[in-house]
């Protein structure tokens, strides 16, 4: 992906963040997606292995689509 879609999509998440529709956090996230409040999961790309499939897990339990095309380093 390159740098200018993920500046909006970046910019796009601070919005979310600051209208208070972004959740973060494992707990909150699987919470969110159980209760059917998740439309959408952005995962790191070097997320744990046991995060990865336990998100994953349950967004497909839960018909949530998730991306992973970020890393915790902010590199793609």
């Amino acid at each position: 992906m390159d740098s200018n879609k993920t500046q909006k999509i970046c910019n796009l998440l601070g919005l979310a963040q600051r209208a208070g529709r972004l959740v973060s956090g494992e707990d909150l996230v699987v919470e969110a997606i159980q209760k059917g409040q998740a439309k959408l999961v952005f995962l790191a790309s070097d997320a744990a292995s046991n995060l990865n499939k336990k998100i994953c897990d349950k967004s497909k339990t839960y018909q949530v689509e998730v991306v992973t095309a970020f890393s915790t380093l902010g590199r793609d």
